[in-house]
């Protein structure tokens, strides 16, 4: 049964007469909905990543500091090119004992250039920090003490 009402609007089934909601308005509700949960997920997919490379820089200025007290002992920094600490990963060949110093997890820290023996020889003793789920590399130079930060590219430290 088919009912209408004084404006012409018909309410197929409506016994009551009332209105029905129109198709148009459920989908842009729906719609409106979507790109909401949209917006949501960027933002805290934005969020993530900037988490990670907070978590990356705070470690590595805790791996320099640790080497700066391995340095007032030994007189000289730990590690070489290629040696790198990891949480969790038995295959770091960077090991602080003493210190109890192990990166968050995600986070690996690599010594990118030099050797701790020579920090001011060429090339520079430098250590980089990067989380597994980001972009950005963090790398701090020992002989002059700063920390820069880049891009890490595709092929680099994976």
């Amino acid at each position: 049964m088919i009912d209408f009402d004084n404006n012409g609007s018909s309410h197929a089934g409506n016994v009551n007469g009332a209105r029905a909601f129109p198709l148009f308005k459920v989908l842009i509700v729906v719609l409106v909905l979507a790109v909401l949960v949209l917006c949501a997920f960027l933002f805290l997919n934005h969020s993530r990543v900037t988490a990670h490379n907070i978590s990356a820089r705070y470690d590595l200025r805790n791996f320099v500091a640790v080497q700066e007290q391995y340095f007032a002992y030994n007189k000289r920094y730990l590690g070489s090119a290629g040696d790198f600490i990891e949480a969790d990963n038995p295959l770091s060949t960077l090991q602080f004992p003493l210190s109890g110093f192990n990166p968050s997890p995600g986070v690996i820290i690599e010594i990118v250039s030099g050797d701790g023996a020579d920090f001011k020889g060429v090339p520079p003793f430098r250590a980089g920090a990067w989380h597994r789920e980001s972009k950005r590399l963090f790398v701090y130079d020992f002989s002059s003490m700063t920390i820069c930060e880049r891009e890490r590219e595709h092929n680099e430290t994976e």
